[in-house]
């Protein structure tokens, strides 16, 4: 069992992750693209969805996500077309434009990130990931014990439930 003090220093670390990402979509901002508008343009990768059924599944509200999906409109990287299933309602869903747009930021994020990691050996990423995916669990467990909720729960294959 690790003691207190080395959980602290992990938490720590995951915090200090957490800061990077957040300084990264600082940046991106800068740029044009928010992390919220990443965030729309890789839900809508998977599939088209309602604009209400969007803002939930990112966790957002429906004022900001509506926002965003407004903006990526005005760029040519979503689209609004009718819900098949209800004509009084629409559907998002990314365009060809968007999903080139999605991938190149994705594959160049990722080659930087691997530029950084040159010097690592495949059995080395694989227990990373490994111990990535236990913390992500092990991190969600612990904040289920904090509130109660079990709003965190992770299944087995590190998605949440």
């Amino acid at each position: 069992m690790i003691e207190e003090a080395q959980a602290g220093v992990i938490l720590g670390e995951m915090v200090e992750i957490d800061r990077t990402f957040r300084a990264a979509g600082r940046r991106s901002r800068e740029r044009g693209l928010t992390g919220t508008k990443f965030s729309v343009l890789q839900q809508l990768r998977a599939s088209s969805t309602r604009l209400t059924d969007l803002a939930v599944r990112l966790e957002l509200s429906t004022s900001v996500t509506s926002r965003a999906v407004q903006t990526l409109e005005s760029e040519s990287l979503v689209e609004r077309n009718p819900d098949p299933d209800d004509a009084r309602a629409v559907r998002v869903s990314i365009t060809d434009a968007g999903l080139a747009y999605l991938t190149a930021r994705e594959n160049a994020a990722v080659s930087a990130f691997a530029a950084h990691l040159g010097d690592w050996s495949p059995s080395e990423a694989a227990r990373t990931i490994e111990t990535l995916r236990t913390l992500r669990d092990r991190l969600a467990r612990a904040f289920d014990d904090l509130d109660g909720s079990g709003a965190h729960a992770v299944d087995e294959a590190g998605a949440r439930a």
